[in-house]
């Protein structure tokens, strides 16, 4: 069964290959595909490793990109990113974030077109492992098809083939995080940063407006 993800990427004539000499259960890997003008990207999971039975953010961050669209913003008769990944021994991909878009115009014609924009790089989806998935690496494959824009026009639709490996363990197993995700906020965190934020700028405000005037409240 295939689901899809949207990815960003942009080069011509492109062949996927991993980096080699990396440590297996390592789940942040650096890869490049091999092209005129090598697009590098990194693949990261919140947890080194996947447990049964549960489900952990994922992300596919890329270090160069130019000019694709997205299907956030479809534009007729152009390509948008497309990455579809197989499911594999009981692990499941959903959820998808896309990366956000905004207009550029281009020499080729008048109009603007919504592509990806240069400082959102990353897409972001939860992997989601059964409590029977077979324990061990997997690799997710999949195909990723995108279109190439530049001043000069639209290049022809392009793929090429994609990997995604995951290691599962059991569920009671000690896992550790990966540095990536200690850049992340999670969902309990955001929902404890709205909840608290206002409280803690009450008391600061309540704190620092006598203090103006007594003269204790610093930077008053």
């Amino acid at each position: 069964m295939w689901r899809s993800v949207l990815a960003v990427i942009l080069t011509a004539s492109l062949v996927l290959t991993q980096s080699a000499g990396l440590a297996e259960d390592s789940t942040e890997r650096m890869n490049s595909i091999s092209s005129t003008h090598p697009v590098k990207y990194q693949q990261f999971t919140y947890f080194y490793e996947l447990r049964r039975g549960t489900t952990e953010m994922a992300s596919i961050s890329f270090l160069e990109l130019q000019y694709v669209t997205s299907p956030q913003s479809p534009i007729a008769g152009i390509a948008p990113l497309n990455l579809q990944l197989k499911d594999s021994d009981g692990i499941e991909v959903e959820n998808f974030k896309y990366p956000e878009t905004s207009t550029r115009k281009f020499a080729f014609q008048p109009q603007s077109i919504p592509v990806v924009t240069f400082y959102d790089q990353s897409i972001h989806f939860n992997l989601q492992a059964a409590k029977t998935a077979a324990l061990g690496p997997h690799t997710l494959t999949g195909k990723l098809t995108f279109q190439l824009i530049t001043d000069a026009g639209i290049n022809p639709p392009e793929q090429i083939n994609f990997q995604f490996p995951v290691t599962v363990v059991e569920k009671g197993a000690k896992i550790q995080r990966t540095e990536w995700s200690r850049t992340q906020n999670t969902r309990r965190e955001r929902i404890a940063l709205i909840v608290f934020a206002p409280v803690l700028l009450v008391a600061w405000i309540a704190a620092c407006i006598p203090g103006s005037i007594l003269g204790y409240c610093k930077g008053s």
